[in-house]
């Protein structure tokens, strides 16, 4: 792609390339949380931190 841009582009931007997750040839990604972190019941910040 860079090649298609032109020179005063590539000179004054960075390019910056995505790949995301899940397709073609990528691997699961896990945040090391055990079964039961990632199980327990889900609240909101509102609950969280003021018990409301």
């Amino acid at each position: 792609m860079a090649d298609e841009l032109p020179k005063a582009v590539r000179n004054k931007y960075d390019l910056v390339g995505s790949g995301p997750r899940g397709i073609d040839r990528s691997s699961p990604v896990g945040c090391g949380l055990t079964s039961d972190e990632r199980n327990r019941k889900k609240i909101s910040y509102l609950e969280y931190s003021y018990g409301t």
